[in-house]
């Protein structure tokens, strides 16, 4: 029945794709975002799987709450008279509203369909052992890429958070620095995982506080320390990422279920929580850290828009991208891709490759990275500010409606593994761990990333983490 029902709205969302040529349908927004809400809570509700049920902090869950948040917020304020499309995203916005309401409808039922009909992970339990030597090698990794990070970085503009408000220029180089990040965030997860896995093989709890003691405090002071500056810079990533990547870790060691209630209060408080840090980072840089706070704190009276959920309006504007997305090729500006993004994402695995070999085949930034193709058609080559993606926008310049279907299908059944296989496996490689405790963790933010980002990510994870697993296992 549940199956029937992603079919039927599929089927539906398609037609009304179709309708929305010459028709003004805002007045069906809400039901119709109404009843997609009833369909993915009768989809989660009575899950056959015994492991899942009651299981509400899942990932899948996660996911399909930021997908309809990016997909439908916009265009519910708008039907409700909250906010002006036209004002919100760009000017002739609304002329593209129903097309693309009914298009991230299109992507929302394929998640949910391909969710119900994942009922196995292809990340398999693995009973090899992990000596507390490995563990410790890949924790001495990343304490020194943090420190090295730390000593590279210019601290007052880092504070700042300039940086994170734009680039500037499609061709922004990448700093050490931000390599150094980069490798420190792979050694996190990596080191998460190890000792993850040492602490179920050896003292399984459901308390925390065992949980916190089974790491070396070295990790812990290493991770604090990186969380607070990450936080005083304004950037949300990797403060949200890391902290969910931790919890994701301690549920997979205990099973431990989080109630309902308990998981709808932790969505809302984080939405409010990235809207602050986002706020906090627009503030003007010469500010002491106080000052912007407060600033932050008095921004509230500042809007004079309403929204029906307004700490998760930040994210929402994410689906700016799929009406560029619609609008270019609308326009003949561009063409679709074709699956260029996604396959140009594997060179993402191999450090350096994208930026020494792709650009000089002639290959533009915009046609390597759907992000900066966003960036580029909102403001042109010299932009101020980076638009980023959404798994919309890029799966329809990828292939069209198709690749909505596609791309939705493929991510209901890569979420749908990650929540069976923290429930369900109690024994998973090192690289197996740290990709779930990965994709979990983005789980929030997947509406505004982009498939092709995240294949890359991991496929980059994967690589590094073999060859330096090659010779740490030859070392111990």
């Amino acid at each position: 029945m549940r199956n029937i029902f992603c079919i039927i709205g599929t089927v539906l969302s398609f037609f009304l794709v179709l309708l929305s040529e010459g028709n003004s349908l805002s007045w069906l927004y809400i039901p119709w975002a109404i009843i997609t809400i009833i369909i993915s809570l009768i989809s989660y509700w009575n899950d056959r799987n015994i492991f899942l049920q009651g299981f509400w902090l899942r990932p899948s869950i996660i996911c399909l709450f930021s997908l309809i948040i990016v997909g439908y917020q916009l265009s519910v304020d708008y039907a409700l008279g909250y906010s002006s499309l036209d004002k919100t995203i760009f000017s002739g916005a609304s002329k593209y509203a129903d097309y693309c309401f009914f298009s991230a409808s299109i992507f929302i039922f394929s998640f949910l369909y391909g969710i119900k009909n994942t009922n196995k992970s292809i990340f398999r339990q693995n009973g090899v052992d992990l000596k507390k030597k490995q563990a410790l090698a890949w924790l001495v990794l990343m304490i020194v890429s943090f420190a090295l990070f730390v000593s590279t970085i210019n601290i007052y503009f880092f504070l700042s958070g300039v940086v994170y408000q734009g680039s500037g220029a499609a061709d922004y180089e990448y700093t050490i620095s931000n390599s150094l990040e980069g490798l420190y965030q792979i050694f996190f997860y990596i080191t998460l995982a190890c000792y993850s896995k040492l602490i179920l093989l050896n003292h399984p709890s459901k308390s925390f506080r065992n949980y916190l003691r089974g790491f070396p405090i070295l990790f812990w002071i290493c991770v604090s320390f990186y969380l607070i500056l990450r936080i005083l810079s304004g950037d949300r990533g990797p403060v949200i990422y890391n902290s969910l990547a931790i919890l994701y870790s301690f549920i997979w060691c205990s099973k431990y279920k989080f109630k309902f209630p308990v998981v709808v209060t932790f969505i809302i408080l984080g939405a409010m929580f990235v809207t602050f840090l986002g706020t906090f980072r627009s503030r003007d840089s010469d500010l002491s850290i106080a000052m912007k706070v407060q600033e932050t704190i008095n921004r509230q009276k500042e809007y004079d828009d309403k929204s029906i959920l307004r700490p998760t309006k930040e994210l929402a504007e994410s689906e700016d991208t799929h009406f560029m997305a619609v609008k270019d090729i609308a326009l003949s500006r561009t063409s679709f891709s074709l699956g260029r993004y996604t396959l140009l994402s594997l060179s993402s695995a191999i450090p350096g490759l994208k930026r020494k070999y792709l650009y000089a085949l002639g290959l533009t930034p915009g046609e390597i990275d759907s992000a900066v193709y966003f960036s580029i058609s909102s403001q042109g080559k010299n932009y101020s500010f980076g638009e980023g993606s959404s798994m919309f926008g890029e799966a329809y310049l990828e292939f069209s409606l198709l690749g909505l279907i596609i791309f939705g299908l493929l991510l209901g059944s890569i979420y749908k593994q990650l929540d069976i296989s923290l429930m369900q496996n109690w024994s998973l490689s090192v690289i197996n761990l740290a990709i779930i405790l990965k994709l979990s963790a983005q789980a929030i933010y997947m509406g505004r990333s982009s498939f092709a980002y995240e294949l890359g990510s991991i496929l980059h994870l994967m690589v590094i983490y073999y060859i330096i697993n090659f010779a740490i296992k030859r070392i111990s």
